[in-house]
């Protein structure tokens, strides 16, 4: 098919659109709509994510060093603590450090009375750390855990486990409710293009009796669906941009365990995303329910 025949069938398209302008504009929205809920369940679940990953940072991991090592070891034990990748944010408490924050876990008042005498030397040297990829949790756990001079583990495992459940039962429900809007978003486009293509029936098979390619008839409405697409993704980018920086965010901030993802740091990849899934599901979409009235 050449350039010029393209270019033909595209305005054709463009036509079509404004031919059946209220109809091609049910479509849009339909699909926009899908679109915007779409993507609203996904900035949800990332932020639900964020803040998940907040939680699991604060679940410190301490390492308390055995007592004969010298400070040559010490420094060593720190070194290869840094080698292994899935830990982040390694700090070390001295024995002065550990006993002054053993007397700030007690109220003012009841303070002195209750760690008067206490000497730093009761305490062990640590070092603290968080854990990247709390899926890896155990085997991050049990490589720290191989470490010369490591003699005491202090770690809340039970909330991790909680925490990483929770994470895999919200991406599973992500995840269905997202594969669930595609398929209804996809029969309803197929729907909406079918009563455009029933109202063009005669049409089609004209051109069909006078000679015309499968592919010269179907290309329109690919078109028409593709532009409808595009159309599609453009306006539920904006609606969810709105939504989210006008409602979504503004919520989650009020909530007060975490802080929003920042819609054009962390988002600005969805209008990209939304206009080659609009193209892609309201071509095809479009094009399939001609077949039928190719068979004259």
């Amino acid at each position: 098919m050449s350039l010029d025949s393209i270019a033909f069938l595209f305005k054709r398209a463009v036509s079509n659109i404004f031919r059946n302008f209220l109809l091609s504009m049910a479509s849009a929205g339909v699909l926009g709509i899908c679109l915007v809920i779409i993507g609203t369940t996904f900035v949800i679940i990332s932020n639900v994510n964020v803040m998940i990953d907040g939680i699991g940072s604060r679940n410190r991991v301490v390492v308390r060093l055995n007592e004969e090592m010298t400070e040559e070891q010490v420094v060593q034990f720190g070194e290869n603590l840094e080698k292994i990748s899935n830990i982040a944010n390694i700090t070390y408490e001295t024995k002065e450090q550990a006993l002054e924050n053993y007397k700030n876990s007690f109220a003012e008042e009841d303070r002195a009375s209750l760690t008067d005498g206490l000497e730093a030397d009761i305490f062990r040297a640590s070092y603290i750390f968080e854990v990247k990829d709390l899926k890896k949790f155990d085997q991050t756990i049990y490589e720290v855990g191989k470490l010369e001079g490591c003699d005491q583990l202090d770690q809340k495992r039970d909330v991790i486990e909680k925490i990483v459940d929770l994470r895999d039962v919200i991406t599973f429900f992500a995840g269905f409710i997202i594969i669930f809007l595609f398929i209804m978003s996809f029969f309803m486009i197929s729907n909406s293009v079918r009563t455009s293509v029933y109202a063009r029936r005669d049409e089609i098979m004209i051109m069909k009796y006078v000679g015309s390619t499968d592919s010269f008839i179907r290309f329109p409405y690919f078109a028409e669906g593709f532009l409808i697409g595009c159309i599609s993704g453009i306006m539920g980018y904006w609606v969810l941009k709105y939504l989210y920086v006008c409602i979504i965010s503004p919520v989650l901030a009020d909530l007060e365990f975490f802080q929003p993802v920042v819609f054009a740091e962390g988002y600005s990849s969805l209008l990209w995303i939304f206009l080659v899934v609009g193209a892609a599901v309201g071509s095809l979409s479009s094009a399939s329910p001609v077949k039928k009235y190719l068979k004259v």
